[in-house]
């Protein structure tokens, strides 16, 4: 829908030009006939003449301000605030970042630009369903992942903290589809769930994606709070 609106804006902007161009052309023509036959119509034709050019120059001038917006409006929008479909995690999305529901049958949240190749997910688990602390649990996921994924590199994780939840933060590279893939994944612990955000690019651009991975990462709110202090799940 907002690309035939674009395209219509920019239609009517060319159409609108075109006649101006026209009008331009007989003002011209009824400027000079009127200076030589000096006859009423040609007289009253140079008169209103002007007055429709700049009726249309304003409207051109509105499509085209319409258009630029239209072309600039993802990339010139801020972050929008977006829920998990559990409505337990909130979160700051990119502009250009769309819900993509396809994306993986389990997960709660599922966003991702297509032209960047930039994704995320979220998955929540109830804490009572695993047995261990949140390092087992990242390092279970982060195994899983590089199991499927084709992935031997070795896991170097950072102790981070995500709305005041704890987490564990790991990066690493991975093979789907002969498609070299860059993670960003993220185990979060939070009062009654282990959570996972995953975020993943290609190898060539997670540079470029990493800061908005992070910033999306610094949103992040887990409705329920973090564990209660000497509440934290650990191994047995």
């Amino acid at each position: 829908m907002g690309a035939d609106n674009n395209f219509d804006n920019l239609a009517g902007f060319l159409i609108a030009l075109g006649s101006l161009a026209v009008l331009g052309v007989a003002f011209l023509v009824s400027l000079v006939q009127a200076i030589r036959t000096r006859r009423r119509a040609w007289v009253l034709a140079a008169v209103v003449t002007p007055l429709v050019c700049v009726v249309l120059a304003v409207v051109a001038g509105a499509m085209a301000l319409a258009h630029s917006k239209k072309t600039l409006g993802v990339s010139g929008a801020g972050p929008r605030q977006v829920t998990s479909t559990d409505n337990a995690v909130k979160l700051m999305a990119p502009a250009a970042w769309r819900d993509m529901p396809d994306l993986h049958d389990e997960a709660e949240l599922e966003l991702g630009d297509l032209v960047a190749n930039e994704y995320l997910i979220v998955l929540r688990e109830p804490k009572a369903d695993f047995d261990g602390s949140l390092q087992s649990y990242a390092e279970f996921v982060a195994e899983n992942m590089q199991a499927a994924s084709d992935s031997d590199a070795e896991l170097k994780f950072e102790h981070v903290s995500l709305g005041g939840c704890p987490g564990l933060r790991v990066s690493f590279p991975g093979v789907v589809d002969r498609l070299r893939l860059r993670y960003d994944l993220t185990c979060v612990e939070t009062a009654d769930a282990y959570c996972q955000v995953v975020c993943w690019t290609t190898q060539s651009r997670f540079a470029q994606a990493k800061p908005r991975f992070d910033a999306v990462l610094e949103s992040f709110v887990a409705l329920e709070g973090p564990p209660a202090p000497g509440e934290e799940q650990r191994d047995d």
